[in-house]
This record gives C-alpha cells, structure tokens and sequence, in this order.
C-alpha cells in the first residue's frame, strides 16, 4: 500500500509540472500573446499626445522631455500614469526598442 501512494505522488507530480509547462496555472487575457496591445486608431484624451517610435536607450521620461525640449511640468509619477492610459494599460518600464507608443504632451500654462 505504501507503493501505490508513492507511485501515485510521483504521477500527481509528474502531471501537475507538465501543466504548467503546456498551459500554465495563470491566465493574463490582458496581454496579448506578442506583447503588443492592439491600437486600431489614436487615443482622444483630454491633453494633446504624440506618436513616437522608441529607438534603443530611450525611456519614456527621456523621450517625454525630448518631446518638450527641457523638463516637464508635472511630476514623473504623473507620466507614467498617463503614458499607460493612453497606451492599453503598458507600463513605462516595459517599452520595446522599435514599437511605437502615445506620449502626453503637456502645456505649461495649465500648470503653473
């Protein structure tokens, strides 16, 4: 008897570790399955945006002061919470070299 709960432990774990090879334990419908969302057209939020493709070493802060030549008026937390609505929920630290992305663009008279 002893046998058979060995050999049944060592099949139990057998199948369970090739599951989650195959299929996984964790689903993320979120995502899609080449790591791009899905854009069929431009966002149309409340501030102005700009498409920019990410070229190698470039973050989304660097590209957003790049984009208002000098530094931005809000704070970097406020970036990343934008730049992920305007983007389908990505987030900042997970940009890709030659994908393009929606940047805010910021107007310096609404903050000051």
């Amino acid at each position: 008897m002893k046998k058979f709960f060995i050999i049944m432990g060592i099949v139990i774990l057998g199948l369970s570790v090739y599951f989650d090879l195959t299929e996984g334990t964790l689903t993320n419908e979120s995502t899609p399955t080449n790591g791009q969302a899905p854009r069929e057209e431009a966002p149309s939020p409340d501030q102005p945006v700009q498409e920019v493709i990410v070229e190698p070493g470039q973050t989304v802060l660097s590209i957003v002061e790049q984009l208002h030549e000098g530094p931005v008026p809000v704070s970097i937390e406020q970036i990343a919470e934008d730049f992920q609505k305007l983007n389908d929920g990505t987030a900042p630290e997970a940009i890709e070299v030659d994908q393009s992305y929606y940047f805010p663009i910021y107007e310096p008279s609404l903050f000051q």
